[in-house]
C-alpha cells in the first residue's frame, strides 16, 4: 500500500493549533479574552437553570445532576438550530473553512466537515456535506469521520463551562474525545443513512478513523500539556515551606525551585528540609 502524506496539512496544522494555544494559554490578552468568553458563555448557559426550574422544579433541578447536564445540551442545540436557520453558522464556517484551506491545502468538503465539528455533534456534521459524501474520496470521507472522533461537541464542553469546570479540566478534555468504540454506530449509522451505497467504503476505514481520531486526540492533549500554566493568587511561599508538608505539588514546586535558585541565607531549616524531601538538589547535600 502507498502512503502519502499530505505534509503542508500536517506542519500547518499543528502550527496552526500551537499559536493558538500559545496566545490563548501564555499570553496575558489571550488568557483574559478566552476567561472573558467562557465568562459569557456561562451566563448564557446559565438562562437554562430558570427554564429547567420552572418545568421540573427547584429541588429535583438542585439535587439531580441529570437534569442540570440534559437542559443544558437541549437548549444549546436548539441555539445553534435556530443559528443554523438564519445562516449565521454557515457564514462562519466558512470564514473559518478558508483560512484552514489557504493554510493546509485541504478540500472543500474535508474543511467543512472538520470546522462544523467545532459547533455540532459528530452525527449532524455529516449533514453539512451530504450532497457531496456519495462523490468523496476515502481520503476525504477518513478525515470527516477522524474529525468526528477527535472532538468533542460544542453542547459537551458547554456543560464543562456552565458547571464552573475550568482550565486543569479543558486542558485534558482532548483525552476525552469521541473516539471510542460507542460512536463507531452513530458516525457509521448517519454516513450510510445519507449515502447507503457507500456501507462497504465506511466500514472499510471505520477503525482506522477510530485510531486517527485517538491519536489527535492525544497531540491534542500534549500540546495543551506543554503550554499550560496553572494561574491563581500568588502563593506565599514563606508560610507554605514552613508548615508540615505530606505531598508536593506545583505551588510546592515552584517554592522549592525559587528557595534552590536563592543567594539569600534567610531560608528557615523547616522550608529546606521540606523541598529537600522532594527535590534533589546540591544545597540539600
Amino acid at each position: 500500500m502507498e502512503w502519502q502524506v499530505s505534509w503542508r496539512a500536517v506542519i500547518w496544522g499543528l502550527g496552526l493549533q500551537f499559536a493558538l494555544g500559545l496566545f490563548v494559554i501564555r499570553t496575558e490578552p489571550g488568557f483574559i479574552a478566552s476567561q472573558w468568553l467562557g465568562d459569557q458563555i456561562q451566563i448564557f448557559l446559565s438562562y437554562t437553570v430558570a427554564g429547567s426550574s420552572f418545568v421540573f422544579g427547584d429541588a429535583l433541578v438542585n439535587d439531580t445532576y441529570a437534569f442540570q447536564v440534559l437542559p443544558i445540551i437541549i437548549f444549546f442545540n436548539c441555539v445553534m438550530s435556530v443559528l443554523y436557520y438564519v445562516g449565521l453558522m454557515q457564514w462562519v464556517i466558512l470564514k473559518i473553512a478558508w483560512l484552514m484551506q489557504v493554510t493546509m491545502g485541504t478540500t472543500v468538503t474535508e474543511t467543512q466537515s472538520v470546522v462544523g465539528n467545532i459547533f455540532v455533534s459528530l452525527n449532524v456534521v455529516p449533514s453539512l456535506i451530504q450532497p457531496y459524501l456519495s462523490d468523496m474520496t476515502l481520503s476525504e470521507v477518513h478525515v470527516v469521520m477522524t474529525g468526528g472522533y477527535a472532538t468533542i461537541a460544542s453542547s459537551l464542553l458547554g456543560v464543562y463551562i456552565s458547571l464552573g469546570v475550568r482550565a486543569e479540566i479543558i486542558t485534558t478534555f482532548a483525552l476525552c474525545g469521541f473516539a471510542n468504540f460507542r460512536n463507531v454506530g452513530i458516525i457509521l449509522g448517519g454516513l450510510i443513512s445519507m449515502v447507503p451505497e457507500r456501507k462497504g467504503d465506511f466500514s472499510q476505514i471505520k477503525f482506522q478513523a477510530l485510531f486517527t481520531g485517538a491519536c489527535v486526540s492525544l497531540v491534542n492533549a500534549c500540546v495543551a500539556g506543554i503550554l499550560y500554566v496553572p494561574r491563581g493568587a500568588e502563593v506565599d511561599c514563606v508560610s507554605l515551606l514552613n508548615t508540615t508538608l505530606s505531598s508536593t505539588s506545583f505551588e510546592v514546586y515552584q517554592c522549592c525551585r525559587d528557595l534552590f535558585q536563592s543567594t539569600s541565607s534567610n531560608s528557615s531549616a523547616e522550608a529546606l528540609r521540606n523541598c529537600c524531601q522532594f527535590y534533589n538538589h546540591a544545597i540539600c547535600a
